[in-house]
């Protein structure tokens, strides 16, 4: 809870800082922890309440960790942040995995998207670094027991959709060699047809000489 306590001291110190806050002091009589309450109380209902939550969670855990890990991978020294922010993305997609396998039951907790907000500060908050927590308890352990048992499964999955793609490759290729043996005897017949035409032409007007000879 500290940190939470450390973060809103620090709001409120910003807050008092800015210039407006004076004014509605001095016109208003509303004390600027006054000012500071009500404001955070409104935002904290929108959060809690209105859609605008949904996509302030999807900033904070996709778009803010997006930026910060392109910081890390133009920079030569981040070594530690590096596995910090694999780390996350590792619980990123875990996170992401349940939310699609469980919607229902995401759907129906209270307060869901602004818990998932303070759950993503928590994870990447380098005086928590969750992220970190979680993967040395509970996923490296997971996944150095069941490594092989893991593998297997993704290479027989790998050669499965080697098979699917290869007949599907068969697949379209014996439909167009069908298709271009049609076309070819199409063109055929219709090769045959023209010279029948031409053929039957020829005869009459042999027939039609031949006649105007004999007159």
């Amino acid at each position: 809870m500290n940190f939470i306590l450390e973060n809103i001291i620090y709001l409120y110190n910003k807050y008092t800082k800015l210039s407006f806050t004076d004014f509605i002091v001095e016109n208003y009589s509303i004390d600027k922890k006054i000012q500071f309450g009500l404001i955070s109380a409104i935002s904290l209902y929108y959060l809690a309440f209105g859609i605008f939550v949904e996509y302030l969670s999807i900033v904070v855990s996709l778009l803010y960790p997006v930026f910060k890990t392109f910081l890390i991978l133009e920079s030569d020294k981040a070594d530690s942040l590096r596995k910090k922010w694999l780390t996350y993305w590792m619980v990123n997609a875990l996170l992401i995995s349940v939310e699609t396998i469980a919607w229902f039951f995401v759907t129906i907790i209270p307060m869901y998207y602004l818990l998932k907000i303070f759950f993503v500060y928590w994870l990447t908050s380098p005086k928590t670094n969750g992220c970190l927590y979680i993967y040395n308890n509970l996923i490296e352990p997971y996944l150095k027991n069941n490594k092989e048992y893991i593998e297997s499964i993704l290479e027989k999955t790998e050669f499965s959709i080697m098979m699917i793609g290869n007949n599907i490759n068969k697949t379209i290729n014996n439909n167009t060699n069908i298709n271009n043996n049609t076309d070819i005897n199409n063109n055929t017949d219709i090769n045959n047809n023209t010279n029948i035409n031409n053929n039957t032409a020829i005869n009459n007007n042999d027939s039609k000489n031949n006649k105007t000879e004999n007159n």
